[in-house]
């Protein structure tokens, strides 16, 4: 008898933690649905006698504590960690997500491999209602297989630690691999108010493996919804410098800062924030084209400020011009006024007004590109155009003879051949350089696919390993530009389809040497576009593992620099480029601030799609 009353109060607790609520009869609180899975106790209880379990009345509603997390991404925005992975369990199923600070200096949420793992994709045995789900992830056991209606039974307990330990040291392996490469990355570990027990014990592994800078309570509505979490979170780091307008001074002695958002303001729940300056255009000069150049003013020297975000418009030397910023709840900052406010791309040294060198001083550049051949002709075709355009505005900025050389390493797809077993592959990658980019252009100019190989996985590691033995030169900038759609193929069997490296390359230790060791700055540009029909076509059951594998990979490659060939325009990247290398660039037009007015310190204005509503 009591065996069936502790198995009743089981199941009773389970059925509470589920719906969230109390009993004061059996059954009271319990959804019709959940009433016949329950084990029910022997007809002779009395329910004044006290129970054998203690049953768990589910806690008021509160509002969690979230500032140990707004501490930890605020600790994340001033410098003092490189990532924030955010680890934990919702009531959908394991979830990873990792912050990081975006080249605005803005927080950036990115999806982890792993991503968001459904329960019903672990236990295949849950049931799709999720009434009925929330019960079983509880503890309770029912009289439904796969459980059966005595005590707990062990094979319960080892299916359920089965599918829960494997996923839980997925969703770890990117925090282990940040840590071994030596970068500050502490975890943020996010679940539900404890109760549920199998919740509850993923949490306990993941904090085994990662034990957690901070915890983050989800509460009952927002659990379902992590990117709005994580974003709300977000806006409650004050910001770390504040955001300023660059212009020129009335005095004409060298660049200003008209502040606009000040240091320590928090972005809005909803709405916008603006703020107005008065500038007029350069005395002395035509009409044409001056830039509005936005920084973040992170010292009181210019060395100390970084240019995140430029626009250009015409202005009247003289002529008084109202220019508006606004800042959303996304922390993004845009232009809405003057109209026909245009983005644009310059070198930050010289929009600072930073000494800039002497053309015949400039120091050495080396820039050596890696290219992805394997494709069609038009795969080949939009790469090679970005490489065009590249090579040309490096030719443009005339460097002085022998100051840039640049080199190629295009490779195509593994040639297996047995009677060469453990041998690198000569033909692997094609090699160019290092030489002058009027050269490299011709070569380009005369390359042609070669057949993809693997769907998700190219000798990309063949060429990092050559690019770490490549002859850099031993002072000047070293410049690394990649250009390709797959990434490389992994050092051991992950698991997606991807093949290992043939050779046993690890091209992770080999990016870190040209990192770390050489100091290379690294470009990664993703042509996203031939990887997404290879997506769609994979096999259901493998095609999650891949997508993750590939988005995990570019992110690595991309930490520096990551750019997407479909969304950002040729004419950004190779800007991005050239001024990478250190090459002059003619001096922009900078406007003359008049005056500020902003309503940084007022209640922020609801954007029209906001009073629409």
């Amino acid at each position: 008898m009591r065996e069936r009353l502790a198995a009743a109060h089981w199941d009773l607790r389970a059925a509470l933690l589920a719906t969230g609520s109390a009993a004061s009869a059996y059954t009271d609180g319990v959804p019709p649905r959940l009433r016949s899975l329950l084990r029910h106790p022997p007809p002779a209880w009395n329910q004044a006698d006290e129970p054998p379990v203690a049953l768990a009345v589910p806690a008021a509603v509160r509002t969690p504590d979230r500032s140990g997390a707004v501490s930890l991404l605020t600790a994340l925005a001033a410098g003092e960690h490189d990532v924030v992975h955010v680890l934990g369990v919702a009531p959908g199923g394991l979830f990873a997500r990792v912050v990081r600070v975006a080249a605005d200096g803005r927080l950036a949420t990115d999806s982890e491999p792993g991503g968001d793992t459904p329960w019903e994709r672990l236990a295949r045995w849950l049931a799709r209602s999720r009434p009925e789900r929330d019960f079983l992830l509880a503890g309770g056991i029912g009289t439904a297989p796969p459980y059966g209606s005595g005590a707990v039974p062990v094979a319960v307990e080892d299916a359920w630690k089965g599918v829960l330990e494997g996923p839980v040291q997925g969703l770890l392996t990117a925090v282990r691999a940040d840590r071994e490469h030596g970068r500050a990355a502490p975890v943020l570990l996010t679940g539900p108010a404890p109760g549920a027990r199998w919740p509850a014990y993923a949490l306990r592994l993941l904090a085994d493996g990662a034990p957690p800078a901070a915890r983050l309570e989800l509460a009952a509505g927002d659990a379902y919804d992590i990117d709005g979490v994580l974003a709300s979170l977000v806006r409650r780091v004050p910001l770390r410098h504040g955001y300023a307008l660059l212009t020129r001074a009335a005095d004409g002695a060298g660049p200003e800062a008209l502040p606009l958002f000040p240091p320590g303001l928090v972005v809005p729940d909803a709405g916008e924030i603006r703020a107005s300056v008065r500038l007029t255009g350069p005395p002395g000069a035509a009409s044409g084209a001056c830039v509005l150049p936005l920084v973040s003013a992170r010292g009181p020297r210019l060395r100390d400020w970084a240019v995140v975000h430029t626009g250009q418009t015409d202005a009247r030397p003289g002529r008084q011009t109202e220019v508006t910023v606004v800042m959303d709840s996304s922390g993004r900052l845009r232009f809405t006024a003057p109209r026909g406010v245009v983005e644009t791309l310059l070198d930050e040294d010289v929009l600072l007004g930073r000494p800039a060198p002497d053309q015949d001083q400039t120091p050495d550049v080396d820039l050596l590109i890696l290219l992805e051949r394997g494709g069609s002709m038009s795969d080949l075709a939009r790469r090679t155009e970005l490489l065009l355009r590249v090579l040309a505005r490096l030719e443009g900025a005339r460097p002085a003879s022998g100051a840039l050389r640049v080199g190629l390493l295009a490779y195509g797809p593994h040639v297996f051949d047995p009677r060469r077993k453990g041998d690198r592959e000569q033909d692997t990658v094609t090699r160019e350089g290092p030489t002058e980019p009027a050269v490299l252009a011709r070569t380009v100019q005369r390359l042609l696919p070669t057949p993809r190989g693997h769907a998700f996985a190219a000798p990309l590691e063949d060429a990092l390993a050559e690019a770490a033995s490549w002859p850099w030169r031993e002072e000047g900038r070293r410049v690394l530009l990649i250009v390709g759609s797959r990434p490389p193929h992994p050092a051991r069997q992950e698991r997606d389809t991807a093949l290992p490296c043939p050779h046993g390359l690890d091209w992770q230790a080999a990016l870190d040497v040209l990192r770390v060791r050489l100091g290379v700055l690294v470009f990664s540009v993703r042509d996203w576009l031939p990887l997404r029909g290879a997506l769609a076509a994979e096999d259901p059951a493998w095609r999650r593992a891949s997508r993750d594998r590939v988005i995990r990979s570019w992110q690595e490659l991309g930490r520096e620099h990551l750019y997407d060939l479909a969304e950002q325009g040729l004419a950004e990247i190779s800007a991005a480029v050239r001024i990478a290398t250190g090459l002059p660039a003619a001096t922009p037009s900078l406007m003359v601030g008049a005056g500020v007015e902003s309503d940084a310190d007022r209640p922020p204005r609801k954007s029209q799609e906001s009073e629409r509503s």
